[in-house]
């Protein structure tokens, strides 16, 4: 769950850029394919949110517990080099996009690189 949620997120991110690319190419209609996409990619970031809150808060085992415990097994996870090879998760965020998804800024900012301009606050 936490590579679909991760990739699926970062397909947001990246889908304005895609557009641009198409756009000075001349590819108006791909440029729209992407367009009508984001909304299944926003849905899917939603989902893979919501099931991965739900396996979290399911495994009693987990040292995570509490209210915000999906957030820091994410951030555990992703910062785990034997389970995420950048140990981070790269900027530009498609904050919008990302927040129609239900997925608020404390799941990712804490997690871009040191010193990448996101942000100044990385505690969490």
């Amino acid at each position: 769950l936490r590579a679909h949620l991760v990739h699926e997120a970062r397909g947001l991110d990246v889908v304005a850029a895609g557009r641009a690319r198409l756009e000075r190419a001349g590819d108006v209609e791909s440029s729209r394919v992407l367009e009508a996409n984001t909304a299944d990619e926003i849905r899917h970031v939603k989902l893979m949110l919501k099931w991965f809150c739900a396996v979290v808060e399911a495994q009693s085992s987990s040292s995570y517990t509490g209210k915000d415990a999906p957030i820091r097994a994410f951030h555990g996870i992703v910062r785990d080099p034997t389970r995420w090879r950048a140990q981070c998760l790269k900027p530009p965020f498609n904050r919008e996009a990302r927040a129609m998804a239900g997925m608020e800024e404390r799941w990712y900012l804490p997690l871009a690189p040191p010193g990448d301009g996101t942000t100044a606050d990385r505690t969490e």
